[in-house]
């Protein structure tokens, strides 16, 4: 038996643990099913440290290779099914993953990965085979010998690239290879009491499942007996008739999702029964204000945002009341968390002023990142003091605002320009639906502003940056005025809604 699932094994077994597209498990079909995985992965030749990387679309069987690995001290390397070839080879290479799993609709992809490595395994779920990949089920089906004769802790190497550059991995400080299981529930009990971790209920699952946050709201419920629901994708539609069928509780969302909800029929999202919502979680890229006042009016106080990154997980909380007396603020440092905002030398800063966000926790290990020793130093403070670039300001109560990343900071006429605050003033117009601010060399030694912005409806272009620009230059200080507006029929962003800044430039001719 998997011993973080044996409470809800003994106590539940013929309750539905997970449904997918696919079907249900039950608590005690659940546990049978990481037994067989557990003991396939050791049997297949892998010892405690490898790394199993899986390149799946939302399905049941990713929860069931999570669980596995974090019982059994091996490492998942989640592969996103929207990366490119060379990025998802580059993960294959630096991570040295020696089991390579793939679904059935991902399998060309998976075989078109030369990693230069030798794999001890490499499997496609289901019963038929595809070329380069053996299935999976006949292998779990001849599994003998029942649960593992021994059971640590495993962990998670997510790989993000952030907004640009080449991915790199990170070891989340929740998780320490070879830990006793105990140790890793105590962790579920704290981290899931200050996050709002359900015990019992239902969780949605409908964002990509590699994604640290998604990883973290599903994987975490799960573990601390809340069944999940999970859905192939976001449809906005379709979302709302799962959470009325399934009775759900919780839910977590990204902001495209709530533009995406908001943009149903009015008929439809007046029909619509969201009463068995407790709690919808929301982060991963900025939210815009007037998105978030219409979900709080639609569906109630029930949204709680959070701060936080791959690194270090959640940072700060806020919940729809305090957001509402506190509009734009991601809240306040979690429990077992200091925030502070530092100057580049590591000076903390008074409230009001924009600097490096810092995060402290010692009850919790340092992260790290794989194969970049000099990097993991250079994000420590010291030994319990961190950061992962982001730049902000606290309040005089210790709210915390983003402002944008170091690396983003554009430098016009002498001044330092934030592109999420020129890109919040242009989300302000009523004519703009989606925005990306960033510097152009301006031929000397200085940087103009210019924005890419995707219209509400098609618009003369002379005369939308001259309204735009007007728009501007009402709210910003002159130097943060875009000097040029590029239009665009949509932004390169992800399935989370995060801006690649790679694909922008290629989209631009190489310009920001």
């Amino acid at each position: 038996m998997a011993e973080l699932l044996a409470a809800f094994v003994s106590g539940r077994p013929d309750e539905v643990a997970i449904t997918d597209d696919f079907g249900a498990r039950t608590w005690s079909e659940l546990d049978d099913r990481v037994d067989r995985w557990s003991r396939l992965l050791r049997d297949s030749g892998l010892r405690p440290g490898d790394r199993v990387a899986l390149l799946s679309g939302n399905r049941a069987e990713v929860y069931e290779v999570m669980l596995a690995c974090v019982h059994s001290e091996l490492l998942l390397v989640p592969l996103s099914w929207n990366s490119g070839r060379d990025e998802l080879a580059h993960v294959l290479r630096d991570s040295g993953s020696r089991a390579l799993l793939v679904d059935p609709e991902l399998a060309a992809l998976g075989a078109a990965l030369d990693s230069d490595q030798d794999r001890v395994l490499n499997a496609v779920l289901g019963t038929h085979p595809v070329e380069g990949f053996a299935p999976v089920e006949p292998m779990l089906a001849a599994v003998t010998g029942g649960t593992a004769p021994t059971q640590a802790s495993g962990a998670l190497l997510i790989y993000t690239s952030g907004t640009s550059g080449q991915p790199y991995g990170t070891v989340n400080g929740l998780w320490r290879v070879g830990a006793p299981l105990a140790s890793v529930a105590g962790m579920l009990d704290a981290v899931g009491d200050r996050c709002g971790i359900p015990e019992r209920g239902r969780t949605l699952v409908t964002g990509p499942w590699y994604h640290s946050a998604q990883v973290f709201f599903a994987l975490f419920p799960l573990l601390r007996g809340c069944p999940l629901t999970v859905c192939a994708e976001f449809e906005p539609g379709r979302a709302l008739d799962v959470i009325a069928r399934d009775g759900v509780t919780h839910a977590h969302m990204l902001p495209i999702h709530f533009v995406q909800l908001l943009r149903l029929p009015a008929a439809t999202r007046a029909a619509a029964d969201h009463s068995s919502l407790r709690l919808v979680w929301h982060g991963g890229s900025e939210c815009p204000q007037p998105v978030k006042r219409q979900m709080i009016d639609w569906w109630g106080p029930l949204l709680l945002e959070y701060y936080g990154a791959t690194e270090t997980a959640v940072i700060t909380l806020i919940d729809s009341e305090e957001w509402l007396r506190r509009p734009g603020s991601v809240g306040r440092a979690a429990p077992g968390t200091e925030v502070f905002v530092a100057d580049q030398a590591g000076t903390p800063l008074p409230s009001g002023i924009d600097g490096t966000i810092y995060q402290r926790r010692p009850l919790q290990r340092p992260f790290e990142y794989h194969n970049a020793p000099e990097r993991t130093v250079a994000a420590y403070l010291d030994d319990v003091t961190c950061t992962v670039g982001d730049i902000g300001h606290l309040d005089d109560e210790g709210y915390l605002y983003l402002s944008g990343r170091r690396d983003e900071l554009i430098v016009a006429n002498g001044v330092t320009v934030y592109p999420a605050e020129v890109e919040r003033v242009l989300r302000g117009h009523e004519s703009v639906r989606d925005v990306a601010v960033f510097g152009v060399d301006d031929g000397e030694y200085d940087r103009d502003i210019a924005a890419a912005v995707v219209l509400e409806r098609p618009t003369d272009a002379d005369e939308a940056a001259r309204i735009l620009g007007q728009h501007c230059r009402e709210r910003l200080l002159a130097a943060k005025v875009p000097q040029e507006f590029l239009f665009m029929p949509d932004l390169p962003r992800d399935a989370i809604g995060k801006l690649s800044r790679r694909a922008l430039r290629v989209a631009l001719g190489d310009r920001p």
